[in-house]
């Protein structure tokens, strides 16, 4: 069951991540004057006032990652909306440089940033889509050079498919490819976010790769119907994957040996459109997150475990 949290005006949450920083712990982006800030919000107490970390160097809404680093410091990897164009830049708390991601490509069109899940360091690989000259989507990963910095993308087997929201995260013999197939037509309504993205239903599928990011079988759906946004992590074995749908959000829990995935599915309804589900296996269980009626008066920041 999902639980109000305290955070100041809510209603200017853009979205929310839960990392492990010393303990469970929640992203916040707030729209802050011109732009978006970043904060981090302890969830050990009711009374724990978050910390604001840095602000994301655009007059935009930017769609945003963000992950812990080993020296304690906070890693964002966010959009830059142009008029025509979107870039993708990196930066750290306490850290002023900032990084372009996708330099190699300057007219290039990206989608929102993930990091992949599972990989440790200063400078992990992200997974974004890529919008090619004839205006095809393609999911692509960037993965960083021995410099630190990032050149060109590799472009990810989804088949034929048209996708949306990728994420990888590591496994034992490779990589999980997870991603949302666009489809028209879905019946459910699409919806609109806090920084005015519109997202479509669409079913979710799942890939697996090798250690070279090589296909090893068949795409596959692994929940029974259309959802809008999702996270997904591995844990002993299992497949866990948190997803917001018309009725309200789903949990599934599986176990993942490496030639299938079995996913038992629980969904519960929820009163408000959810956005922003988040995924953190930590050590007292499984934690959620989502974002209610974000942008609104209504707008609220839902934890709960599992």
């Amino acid at each position: 069951m999902l639980n109000e949290v305290g955070f100041a005006n809510p209603e200017t949450v853009t979205a929310v991540k839960l990392v492990d920083s010393g303990g469970p712990a929640l992203l916040v982006s707030t729209l802050h004057g011109m732009g978006t800030t970043l904060f981090l919000r302890p969830l050990a107490g009711a009374e724990d006032s978050p910390r604001e970390l840095m602000p994301l160097a655009t007059p935009d809404r930017p769609a945003w990652d963000a992950q812990p680093l080993p020296d304690g410091a906070v890693l964002a990897a966010y959009t830059v909306p142009g008029s025509s164009l979107c870039s993708i830049a990196m930066v750290a708390s306490g850290h002023p440089e900032r990084a372009n991601v996708t330099g190699h490509y300057p007219f290039g069109v990206f989608g929102p940033p993930r990091f992949v899940k599972g990989e440790a360091g200063h400078r992990p690989s992200i997974v974004t889509i890529a919008i090619d000259d004839e205006g095809e989507s393609k999911a692509v990963l960037f993965a960083p050079r021995q410099d630190g910095g990032y050149g060109e993308y590799r472009v990810l087997d989804t088949g034929t498919a048209v996708p949306q929201q990728p994420m990888m995260l590591q496994a034992p013999s490779g990589y999980v490819l997870l991603y949302k197939q666009y489809t028209p037509g879905s019946g459910a309504p699409e919806r609109v976010d806090a920084i005015d993205s519109t997202i479509t239903p669409g079913p979710l599928f799942c890939r697996r790769l090798d250690a070279n990011l090589r296909s090893t079988e068949p795409a596959s759906q692994i929940l029974p119907g259309p959802v809008y946004q999702f996270d997904a992590v591995l844990d002993a074995g299992r497949l866990l994957v948190l997803a917001t749908t018309q009725k309200g959000y789903l949990l599934a829990i599986g176990g993942f040996d490496g030639k299938q995935t079995g996913l038992a599915v629980s969904e519960r309804a929820w009163p408000e459109p959810l956005f922003s589900p988040s995924l953190l296996m930590g050590h007292a269980g499984l934690h959620l997150a989502a974002l209610q009626a974000a942008g609104t008066s209504r707008a609220k920041i839902l934890v709960g475990k599992h």
